[in-house]
């Protein structure tokens, strides 16, 4: 028998995209052990949740989002396995490629430059840095 835990008994999951049963306390949950995968879900990251799988869709995110999921995969599905009581795997979509770029459509060099730019501008540790110096980004290179 599995141990007892204070928590109240979680109502039954259903496998739409449109279900909100018991997504509120599913976020909560996830925003209090998973900060930075909590903010991708809550930016509309989180695709679907099927019986096998968690899809989180990456398309308007950063190439750091899929490094912030990745570096937590395992703890984070341990996590949602224990919550919708099932075994669940997370599926990533749309993920842009580690280099920083998403295949491109021959937009050329250009394009794949100002991402870059983008997504360096925007990562988390540059509006860190810069809120903790109380600074301001005069140049990029």
């Amino acid at each position: 028998a599995a141990p007892a835990t204070n928590r109240e008994p979680e109502e039954p999951r259903e496998d739409t995209e449109t279900s909100q049963t018991g997504m509120p306390l599913f976020y909560k949950k996830v925003e209090k052990e998973f900060p930075s995968i909590f903010a991708i879900l809550k930016k509309g990251g989180l695709k679907n949740i099927t019986s096998d799988y968690i899809i989180i869709d990456l398309k308007d995110f950063s190439p750091y989002a899929a490094g912030r999921i990745e570096s937590k995969r395992e703890d984070f599905e341990k996590m949602c396995c224990n919550f919708f009581n099932r075994k669940l795997k997370v599926k990533v979509e749309n993920a842009a490629e580690p280099n920083g770029n998403k295949p491109s459509k021959g937009n050329g060099e250009a394009t794949a430059s100002a991402k870059r730019k983008n997504d360096a501008m925007n990562h988390p540790l540059v509006h860190e840095t810069v809120r903790v110096f109380n600074g301001t980004i005069v140049d990029f290179e």
